[in-house]
This record gives structure tokens, sequence and C-alpha cells, in this order.
């Protein structure tokens, strides 16, 4: 047989098909750009998500897609199809749509009332994604016959960034949530992946497969992304920190609310109380408006003690673990009231798919993950209060702050020992930024036997002998807006 001659000018060698496990890391990939996408969507909207949550919505949008992915190819073989690079690449809008059209309802699913509607608007958004994709692996199929490749990654990242600044539009503050139906965003996501398909696709194929390993190097970089992602509101502070920063001229104040007292309190519960107390002067006052922490933070009529500082050039703020209490009415310019995993996955379910799966889940995996709580753990609070000193730390203006850290809990009792290690962490924090020997440290919780607060003062001499919860909380005003550092010998003897 004559050697075959050279081939034709034009000319170019098809990849082998895809196989299986290809589908499988081609859908973790797309997935995990869509994680990466929905965890920076509430971001543009001016929320953020705590690492643990964000880490489990992009794992539940990578392992759906994936899942989905390979459904879609036994399906095909099924049917005899056996597509191409850049038809896989086309089917794999069919995923994203799915989720992005479908994932938001399935909460309401047998919902009284508005599960038949669910339902219906499900399979018209099912039958929508599978149309979008089978509409951009044709056009894939037909790019890819023409010598232009289609590149999985480029059009999966475009549709999901797509997604993701749909999603942003519904989380933020000022839109209705349901401002942007999520058929109407999968249809607009149809169209502009059928543009992206076209024009991703620039250089002749050469015979070289796309996929496989090649995916899975890419799965390994995104969730780089994904990581880097999560934890930069948490870093970013830190990383920016500067011990030749200026430091206040004024006392600092912070306040710690611990858990009340009492014989429901949890074994330990002293041995935190004294840990935060500390070797600080340990007062009990009265409470005769029976408004429990609320009558030291807002004395009687007057201003409460965040406004009062605040107009004294303080920068204030109020970090709570449970949103239901109050504490953060008490006037801080700057309110940390973020809720705990499961209402936060409630609170963004409707726009983020990845929320909505983690929900349509159940309670059982929910709390094996830890995510079914209604508020911060003691530790998750510690750590935005170390992130907002950070932050003020790194601000470059020598304000002086006042922090109330609330590490109460509604209709449960934290555990102690994490309480103890939180209030350690936040002391800890408040000496690596040299401003421990410049603080005022403030210990409170409610003692409902005795009627009254407990309260331990460490770092400064209070004026006079308080008795009740209000002359306590003008007392801390004074101490802390006097010049100079007041003689510890004055320090109120313990009652």
């Amino acid at each position: 047989m004559s050697p075959a001659g050279p081939a034709p000018a034009g000319a170019f060698l098809l990849p082998p098909r895809p196989e299986g496990r290809t589908w499988l890391w081609g859908g973790l990939l797309a997935g995990s750009l869509f994680g990466l996408g929905e965890i920076l969507a509430p971001r543009l909207s001016g929320l953020v998500l705590p690492p643990r949550v964000a880490f489990a919505i992009a794992a539940a949008d990578a392992l759906a897609v994936a899942t989905l992915a390979v459904a879609i190819d036994v399906v095909l073989r099924g049917l005899g199809r056996r597509p191409s690079h850049s038809e896989l690449a086309g089917w794999m809008l069919a995923p994203l749509l799915a989720l992005t059209a479908i994932a938001p309802l399935l909460p309401e699913l047998g919902a009284e009332g508005g599960g038949w509607l669910a339902g219906l608007t499900i399979a018209v958004g099912a039958g929508l994604a599978v149309g979008g994709g089978f509409l951009a692996s044709v056009m894939g199929g037909h790019l890819e016959r023409a010598g232009r490749a289609v590149w999985g990654p480029l059009l999966w990242t475009g549709v999901a960034a797509l997604i993701a600044l749909s999603e942003a539009v519904r989380l933020a503050p000022l839109e209705p949530r349901r401002a942007v139906p999520g058929l109407v965003v999968a249809a607009l996501v149809v169209a502009i992946g059928l543009a992206l398909a076209i024009r991703s696709g620039a250089s002749p194929l050469g015979g070289r497969a796309p996929g496989g390993p090649r995916f899975a190097r890419a799965v390994a970089w995104t969730w780089l992304a994904i990581a880097a992602v999560a934890l930069a509101p948490w870093l970013t502070p830190w990383l920016l920190s500067d011990e030749s920063a200026p430091l206040p001229d004024r006392r600092c104040l912070v306040l710690v609310v611990m858990p009340p007292a009492g014989p429901d309190a949890p074994r330990g519960s002293e041995a935190a109380w004294d840990l935060a107390a500390g070797a600080g002067v340990r007062l009990e006052v009265l409470d005769p408006e029976g408004r429990g922490e609320r009558s030291l933070l807002a004395p009687g009529r007057e201003p409460p003690l965040a406004v009062s500082l605040a107009a004294r050039g303080w920068e204030t703020a109020a970090l709570v673990a449970d949103p239901r209490l109050g504490a953060h009415a008490v006037g801080a310019e700057h309110v940390d009231r973020r809720p705990g995993p499961a209402a936060l996955l409630a609170e963004t379910s409707p726009a983020l798919a990845g929320a909505a799966l983690l929900r349509r889940a159940g309670a059982p995996l929910l709390e094996r993950l830890d995510l079914a709580r209604p508020h911060r753990t003691p530790q998750e609070l510690a750590d935005s209060a170390r992130a907002w000193l950070l932050r003020w730390r790194v601000s470059g203006a020598p304000r002086p702050f006042a922090l109330v850290f609330d590490a109460r809990v509604a209709d449960a009792m934290p555990a102690p020992d994490a309480v103890a290690a939180a209030v350690e962490q936040l002391l800890a924090e408040l000496d690596t930024l040299q401003v421990a020997d410049r603080s005022v440290v403030v210990a409170v919780r409610h003692e409902p036997a005795r009627a009254g607060l407990a309260a331990a003062v460490r770092g400064a001499a209070l004026p006079g002998r308080p008795t009740t919860a209000g002359d306590l909380g003008r007392a801390i005003l004074e101490v802390v807006t006097a010049e100079g550092t007041p003689d510890l010998a004055d320090v109120v003897a313990p009652r």
C-alpha cells in the first residue's frame, strides 16, 4: 500500500469522543464555576457569607451539576448518541440552567397552597433547560465540524457570571426578591450562552481532546478560588495589618454581654464568667427597670451609651450572636446582626440555587454539617469581632472604638467552653493590636434570681459605687471619656 499523501489544505483532526469520566469532571468544573459565581453574588449585594456556608453552597452546586451531567451522558448513550467535546460543552448548559430556574423553587414543593404552582414552574424550567442545552450542543457540533472548537470552561464561566449577576440583583436590598424570575433569567442566559458558544471557539482542534485530566486540574484551581473568596473577608484585614499604624489617644471600650446566670445555666458557666471577669472589679447592680443589659447600654431616658460615645468621636459597633435579641438596638454605627446558617440559607434560597438545594436536603444533613442553627456560634462571633477590629486597625484613623460583643442566644444556652474560648480570643486580639492597655473591658450578665446584673470592670477605676445598671452605664461613660489615666488605687472594691 502506498503511503498516504499530505493532508489537504484546511483539513483538521477531530478529537476522540469524550468518555464518561470527562462528563463527570466537566460537570464538576461547570458546577464549581457556578458555585464560585453564587458565593460572589451576595458580595455584590453587600452580604458576606460565612466560610462554612459558602463552602457548602459551592459543594452543593458542584455535586448537583456533576450528577446531572452524568445523567445526560447516560441518557445520550442509551439513545445511541456519542456527543463530541464541543457538544458536551453545550449540553453542560442544561444543568446550569436547570439549577438557575428550578432549584430556588424546590423548598416550595409540598407547601400548602403553592406546591402545584411550583411543580408547574419546575416542569417548564426543566423543559427550558433541556432545550437550551440541546440548542447549544447543536451549535457546538456545527462549530467543531467547521474546525472551531468550543472551549467549555470559557463558555461555562461566562454563563456562571451572568447567572451570578442576576442573583446579585435578586439579593439586592432595594430590589424585590422575585424582581427577576428564574425562568426569565434562564431564557436570557440561553440566548447569551448561544452567542458565547459561537464566539468562544477560535482555533482548529488539531485532534487534541480538551477534557479529561485537564478538567480535573481546572476543578482544583477553581476550588482554590472558592477558598480565597470564602476566606477573603476574614484574611484581608489581617494581611493589611500594620503595627506602625497610629493608636487612639483615648480609652477604648469593649462590653462583653455574657449568657445569663441561673439554675438552667449549663455546667461550666461560672468558669466562663470568671474568665471574662478576670481580675477586674466585680459588682452587682440592681435593675429596677427590668430591661436587663439594655438598662446599662441605654440608661433611663438618656441617649444610649453608643450614641453618646459616637457623638464624642468614638467608632461604635455591636456584634450580636442571635439577631432575635435586642442588643443591636443600642445605637451603634456598625451593627453586625447576621443570622445563623439556617436563617441565612432561608434568606438566600430564593436567589441562590446552592442554598435552596441545601434546604431541600433536609434537617438531618444540615445538622450534620452544623448548618441548622438560627444563630451564630461564639467562635463565629469572635471571628467577626477579630475581622472588625482588624479593619478598624488598618483604617489609619486613630479614633477610639466602643465594641459590644453579645454572646447571648435566645431559647438556648451556648456551650460555656465555646463562650470562654471566644472571650479569650477577643481579649487576645486586643493585646495583638496593642490596645489592651488602653481599653476598658466590661463583662456583664443578667442574674434573674437577684433581679439585677453582675458586672466586672477591668482597666479603669470607677467613680463612686454604682448601685443600679443605669448608674453603672453612666460611670462607664465617664471613665471612658475622661482625660488621662485614673489612679488604679481608686478602683472600687468588690461588694
